[in-house]
């Protein structure tokens, strides 16, 4: 696969024209370097994370771990290391179990986490264990979502549509066009990676915003979010939904994503997607998102998602003004 993707720019006047060009694709290409691995491309230089993330699979495969409990355990983890925890001495994940944070908002994100998780038997405690021992590198703003995404199989992850997406890209895409007055959307935001980058670029926590439906990802990308921004007494506002069909009242200065791509639709909801979004005649799922974005975008705002070539080869970026 070669280790390239490539930079797309489209410029429009109106929505209407920029549906016109996603049904004919059009615009400038510029050639940047990226990685084509799951595990983020300036990681992979580092042994001992990845030797540590391949335990960490190891563990999870021998134990037949739900992957709901294990991301349980190694947030913990990632909060004790992190001196998060009330109890300095939560060593073990028996002990962190029984520990607050020392953040109420932090708190109250793993009681709601806990709640939605079955019952930690023998087995699972065990396992659970097992993995809170396995991680002692918790420096990474998005440690939790590249395990994740490293416990996440293949098939299952191209089922979905959903790769790691280079920070580096992410720091281009703020670099032409965060604004940290406006506020800021990743409608397929994942574990929160563009959110992060955001936080790092001058956004306030109250202007940013995720939607995603996967509530695991969610899960961690609130944790995340919290975590970028110590001190703060805020509520995270990214939410367990389906950007497509939920109701968003606000408009967004600035849109941008890695969506979904080549994802799985069914007949029934692709029938629904093709009535509510008639512009777009494809089965591509990033279309309708994009399709989505321009809803959503307020006056003079930028949209820009990250693409793939329909052979998965190439990575691309395409970016847009909305000028209404």
């Amino acid at each position: 696969m070669p280790n390239d993707f490539w930079w797309l720019i489209w410029r429009t006047s109106n929505k209407k024209s920029a549906l016109e060009n996603l049904i004919g694709c059009g615009g400038a290409l510029t050639k940047k370097k990226a990685g084509c691995s799951f595990i983020p491309t300036e990681y992979l230089d580092i042994q001992t994370f990845r030797d540590e993330i391949a335990i960490i699979q190891k563990i999870f495969l021998e134990e037949n771990v739900d992957i709901n409990l294990a991301m349980y355990a190694l947030a913990l983890k990632k909060l004790a290391l992190r001196g998060k925890l009330v109890s300095a001495s939560a060593r073990s994940f028996t002990t962190a179990c029984r520990c607050a944070s020392r953040h109420k908002p932090l708190a109250d994100e793993l009681t709601a986490w806990r709640r939605e998780l079955s019952s930690f038997t023998p087995a699972t405690q065990k396992a659970c264990s097992r993995l809170f021992d396995a991680l002692t590198d918790a420096s990474h703003d998005d440690t939790l979502g590249i395990i994740y995404q490293s416990l996440m199989q293949a098939g299952n992850k191209a089922n979905k549509g959903s790769f790691y997406t280079p920070s580096a890209l992410i720091d281009d895409i703020l670099s032409d066009y965060a604004d940290a007055t406006g506020s800021f959307l990743d409608p397929c935001c994942g574990t929160g990676q563009f959110l992060l980058r955001a936080a790092q670029h001058g956004y306030d926590p109250n202007r940013l915003y995720g939607i995603d439906s996967d509530l695991l990802a969610v899960r961690i990308a609130r944790i995340n979010l919290l975590l970028a921004f110590p001190g703060h007494d805020f509520s995270p506002q990214i939410i367990h939904a389906d950007a497509l069909q939920h109701d968003i009242s606000e408009e967004f200065t600035l849109i941008a994503s890695n969506p979904p791509w080549g994802a799985s639709i069914s007949g029934d909801e692709l029938q629904r997607l093709h009535q509510r979004f008639p512009a777009i005649r494809s089965r591509e799922s990033f279309s309708f998102f994009l399709a989505r974005s321009f809803e959503l975008a307020a006056p003079g705002a930028a949209i820009s998602f990250i693409i793939y070539s329909p052979c998965g080869e190439y990575m691309c970026c395409m970016s847009m003004n909305i000028d209404l």
